[in-house]
């Protein structure tokens, strides 16, 4: 069986918007033991979508298509397949309900004669699966959120009905930090090499690097069995650099940590603007562990609510050691909170200075017994510094709290 994916959109061929759905669909169907042939993206221009459609139902069994303006792809499915559009009865009440102003819904539940309806939980449109016999549509609208649904609860489902699989798929991804990818294959080459069911990839990104460990086996239990032992014997040979484990954020790691603990966390930010502290709150319970913050953006703010005395700013400059570790001393100060942390730097693209570049970065953690600093020289554009900058903050309270000195 070939399976194949269309993602419809002029946007991510403009570079709007990345192609997150086939990236989505794709590792999806791989977890279960599916391969896809390919993907393609095609403008929402009708005439180019319906080609390559044309071509994808002759040489694959099942075609996955997303995306698709005013209801293209399912008149490109009509007339590839020579199946009316019919009105769908059981679409149009729902339609009318979700959609508040009542535009075109009637046109909006036509369907291919003979389609299936794919539940849409989150959005307008339902989506669509189509068997001709000989092929199998599956049709949905662009949104990753509603794919990532009717995927889960009906796409996945009926391709696994459709096609036995052959074999399953294990996968740990872990999560490292100061070691490179020449290293990290160094290390776990050879324990791979022997083996023709397992394979690795080392994906790099701006804060991590992530070492992706994929074992194919004839049954779930001897994937997961197997996937066991390559992580037991990865975790010995790169122990000290893993940080977290799959889709594991360093804030989840160290809200957990902070609760273990029983410790309580205040932040005083400046370049990251706040950013810090919405990572921490985007964790679910962060609320007990987590006191609040200052964005401490002007150094008027610095002075008059973190109470940092004009001298110390002037003598040292606002983005130095001193006027960070002053910030982290202040919040636990005020926040009541048992760990402080404090945040100077300049994230550019102006402002920075031979002595002072761009990416320059000051973190500080307070505690009631000692507080010190970390200098950072961060890389990228300004974005990219306040997200950086965020995630060695975040690291810095977990290896204090995995240390010898708590």
């Amino acid at each position: 069986m070939r399976i194949e994916l269309i993602i419809i959109g002029s946007e991510l061929l403009s570079g709007d918007r990345a192609d997150y759905s086939g990236h989505f669909l794709a590792g999806r169907l791989y977890e279960n033991g599916l391969d896809v042939s390919s993907i393609t993206i095609v403008s929402d221009i009708a005439e180019y979508a319906e080609e390559i459609v044309k071509e994808a139902s002759s040489r694959s069994d099942i075609i996955i298509i997303t995306g698709g303006l005013n209801g293209v792809t399912k008149k490109i499915i009509s007339r590839v397949f020579k199946k009316p559009l019919i009105l769908n009865e059981s679409v149009f009440p729902k339609l009318m309900s979700k959609n508040k102003l009542q535009v075109s819904n009637e046109t909006e539940a036509l369907m291919p004669q003979g389609a299936k309806i794919i539940e849409n939980k989150y959005g307008i449109m339902p989506g669509l699966m189509f068997n001709s016999g000989k092929k199998i549509i599956f049709a949905m609208p662009g949104v990753l959120s509603e794919i990532k649904q009717m995927t889960e609860d009906f796409v996945l489902p009926n391709i696994l009905n459709f096609i036995p699989r052959h074999y399953y798929t294990g996968t740990k991804i872990i999560k490292l930090l100061d070691i490179n990818e020449t290293e990290i294959n160094s290390k776990v080459s050879g324990l791979f090499k022997e083996d023709p069911g397992v394979s690795f990839s080392i994906i790099p990104d701006n804060n991590q690097i992530s070492l992706k460990i994929i074992v194919k086996s004839g049954t779930e239990t001897k994937a997961l069995q197997r996937i066991n032992y390559y992580e037991m014997k990865c975790i010995e040979l790169l122990g000290k650099y893993i940080w977290g484990f799959d889709n594991e954020t360093m804030e989840e790691v160290a809200g957990k940590l902070l609760l273990r603990n029983g410790l309580t966390l205040a932040i005083a930010e400046s370049c990251s603007g706040g950013l810090l502290s919405s990572k921490i709150t985007n964790i679910p319970g962060s609320s007990k562990y987590f006191m609040g913050s200052c964005v401490a953006y002007a150094n008027e703010i610095k002075q008059k609510i973190l109470k940092i005395s004009e001298k110390i700013i002037n003598e040292n400059g606002a983005v130095s050691v001193k006027v960070a570790e002053e910030m982290a001393k202040k919040v636990r100060k005020i926040y009541m909170s048992q760990i402080g942390i404090g945040i100077t730097g300049i994230a550019g693209p102006e402002g920075g200075t031979e002595f002072k570049p761009v990416g320059l970065v000051y973190i500080a953690l307070s505690t009631k017994n000692r507080t010190y600093s970390e200098k950072f020289i961060l890389s990228g554009e300004r974005k990219d510094i306040k997200d950086k900058t965020a995630f060695s903050a975040l690291n810095m309270i977990r290896q204090f709290l995995l240390s010898d000195t708590l």
